[in-house]
């Protein structure tokens, strides 16, 4: 994903005072041809709506990259201030300099554009997308977004349409129309979108075996569950990383935004909520973007956590438990130090995972020494694989505290293979047969390098018959889940 990376060469100042500033166009795709030297003449720009003049000093924007921040620069009153890519090309196209230069690369794929004043509270936040409710000619047709009401919530993307005013020709492309009204007030033409469309967290949770993208990568929609753990994104500038959880399937998904959405500004376990947004993996982590979350209700019960004796796509988002694990080196366990750290942690055999110990949490303020005993942890599978395919970098973020010598951990008790599971044939050349002493929830299906093959939810039954004929010859593992129980098995595929 390109990044929005501002140096920024400042060209006025006037008097500071403090009031409303909203982000008021964005220029993120112009329509130069392939060959183009890359949306030279991409801009934002900022509206005072104050009969005031604001000056920026201290003030910084950003979207996923690092803050950068205005030097001694001014809006005003009513007015409008320019922040362009190339004073140059943007000149050639519009007729006049920009207020300000960067080196500004906004994504054709969607981004974040976050304003904040000096003492780092959010001012205004967009992000915006080339998918509904944002219109798609902005990507590439020549556009710009142009915000519908000054008033209304910008973060909504049924509060922006585009501009049809031309405003010149494309520099790396003159025989194209850019249609952009900078440093002027908007003629926005407002798109109709369709609804969020509502989804099931299972419904979007699949991913293709061999590559590891999701199947529901980039699509909108509302998705509804109990938040589980803690806020991981718990610093005072806002937004949240949550663990939302589907109850009657135990699936899950992370919950992501830079800022707080409203009135929901204090995530907590237990709260059912109503997320809006994209679809997306973030270094192969399953995300949903969060343009809205609403709070329905408080204290609801949440999911007992699953014992895993391994890591992989099966426990992403899952809430889990690995039991008898201790710390690898004791030496990487820094408690205290910045926003949290990781450590590798072992079972004693060749099972080796990444634990991340995140400041939201009890136990990165626990003292030090590191733990040498033995331990239960229990929290949230996770990934950080930043390249496809995403088969790879499995971790578990803990919830909290960790159970030092305690088999008697809040979960339920693992299925033992040898007396409640029988899987047979084993080789199978076509149809596999599954029993088991406890009703079967849900099966999952693993190649050997961990990557999720089948899945079958909701199978209410003691008994399965599964047919393995679009299975590779191989070696699989297959999951049981019922309740909070689980049970796994190794089985051959021969044609």
């Amino acid at each position: 994903m390109k990044k929005l990376l501002f140096t920024l060469s400042i060209i006025a100042t006037t008097v500071a005072a403090q009031a409303q500033i909203v982000i008021n166009e964005i220029m993120y795709n112009t329509p130069e041809t392939s060959g183009g030297s890359g949306d030279t003449e991409e801009f934002v720009e900022l509206l005072n709506t104050t009969a005031n003049p604001i000056n920026l000093q201290g003030y910084t924007i950003k979207d996923n990259a690092s803050p950068i921040t205005f030097g001694n620069i001014s809006i005003p009153a009513n007015g409008f201030l320019i922040v362009a890519k190339d004073s140059t090309d943007f000149n050639t196209a519009f007729g006049f300099y920009p207020h300000a230069e960067s080196n500004m690369t906004l994504s054709n794929g969607g981004d974040y554009v976050v304003l904040k004043d000096a003492s780092g509270t959010v001012i205004d936040s967009v992000r915006y997308d080339d998918v509904a409710p944002w219109a798609d000619e902005a990507d590439g047709d020549g556009n710009s977004l142009q915000l519908c009401d000054a008033a209304n919530d910008n973060n909504n993307g049924a509060n922006w349409g585009i501009s049809q005013d031309s405003a010149g020709t494309d520099v790396q492309d003159p025989t194209k129309t850019i249609y952009a009204t900078p440093n002027a007030a908007n003629n926005c033409v407002a798109v109709v979108a369709p609804p969020y469309p509502l989804y099931t967290i299972s419904g979007v949770n699949s991913s293709n075996s061999t590559t590891g993208v999701a199947d529901s990568l980039n699509a909108t929609c509302e998705l509804r569950g109990i938040v589980h753990c803690v806020d991981f994104d718990n610093d005072a500038g806002g937004g949240y990383q949550v663990r939302m959880v589907e109850t009657t399937t135990k699936n899950g998904i992370t919950v992501y935004s830079p800022i707080d959405l409203g009135s929901y500004t204090a995530p907590a376990s237990g709260d059912s909520i109503h997320v809006k947004g994209k679809i997306v993996q973030f270094n192969g982590l399953l995300e949903i973007e969060a343009d809205s979350a609403s709070l329905i209700s408080t204290g609801n019960s949440t999911v007992s956590a699953v014992i895993f004796t391994t890591l992989g796509e099966y426990t992403e988002n899952q809430y889990v438990t690995l039991k008898n694990m201790f710390v690898v080196d004791t030496s990487n366990w820094n408690t205290g130090v910045g926003t949290g750290f990781t450590v590798r942690i072992t079972n004693g055999t060749t099972d080796t995972f990444d634990m991340r110990v995140d400041d939201a949490i009890s136990l990165f303020n626990r003292a030090a020494p590191a733990p040498t005993d033995t331990f239960s942890v229990t929290g949230f599978g996770s990934q950080s694989d930043n390249s496809s395919p995403y088969t790879e970098g499995y971790s578990i973020w803990p919830c909290g505290d960790l159970a030092f010598n305690n088999p008697s951990v809040s979960v339920q008790k693992v299925f033992t293979a040898k007396n409640i599971l029988k899987v047979y044939p084993n080789p199978t050349y076509g149809v596999l047969n599954v029993e088991a002493s406890e009703t079967i929830d849900h099966v999952m299906i693993n190649n050997m390098l961990g990557q999720e093959v089948m899945r079958l939810e909701n199978a209410n039954s003691t008994q399965l018959q599964i047919n393995t004929n679009d299975l590779e010859n191989g070696v699989y593992t297959i999951t049981l889940m019922s309740g909070a129980t689980i049970s796994t098995k190794q089985f051959q595929v021969l044609r």
